[in-house]
Order: structure tokens, then C-alpha cells, then sequence
């Protein structure tokens, strides 16, 4: 017997897959990632954190926040670091962590 199918979502698109699944016989269980994620703190006795509403937020603090290193270039920047290692072990020898022999 094949292990449940767990799916999260929501919406048509959800509710169409689900139903296809079980249709074929599959033990299938559908939730919507809120849904999830409350079940998840519920289980390890977390509060759900606190929520707003999102026209509240500055238009910066909403959606995608990636940065493209050719328009800071083109703007002159240059990184401290030239690579994530380098850098975040930079962070962790400012911070006193010790790291692990290489």
C-alpha cells in the first residue's frame, strides 16, 4: 500500500489533484498551508504568530526582495566578500563562533 499523498495549497488546483489521486485509489490529504502551518504550532504547543494585514506594510517589506548584482554594479557597488563562504565566515569569526576545521 503506497504512503498517503500529502498535498498543500489551495484552491481549484488543489481540490482538482486531490480528487484525481483518490479517484485512483490513493489515501490523500489535502490542506492548505495555513492549515498546515497552524497544525504544526498546535503540535508543539506554539502560539501562531501575529499577522496583519498586507496594504499595511511599506510596499519594500511585500513580496520578492532579491537584488540583481548587475544593477548594484552598474551603480558601482563592490562586494566586502567575494563569495557567501568567505563572507559568512567573516561573520563568524567577528562574532567569536568557531568553526569547524577545514
Amino acid at each position: 500500500m503506497a504512503p498517503p499523498l500529502v498535498l498543500l495549497g489551495s484552491g481549484y488546483t488543489l481540490t482538482r489533484l486531490a480528487l484525481s489521486q483518490a479517484r485512483e485509489g490513493r489515501t490523500v490529504i489535502a490542506a492548505t498551508r495555513d492549515a498546515a502551518r497552524r497544525s504544526k504550532l498546535e503540535r508543539l504547543g506554539l502560539p501562531l504568530p501575529p499577522t496583519i494585514p498586507l496594504s499595511s506594510l511599506h510596499e519594500t517589506l511585500r513580496g520578492d526582495r532579491s537584488v540583481l548584482n548587475f544593477r548594484l554594479k552598474a551603480l558601482g557597488w563592490v562586494p566586502r566578500y567575494p563569495d557567501f563562504p568567505v563572507g559568512f565566515a567573516a561573520v563568524l569569526d567577528s562574532e567569536g563562533i568557531a568553526q569547524p576545521a577545514r
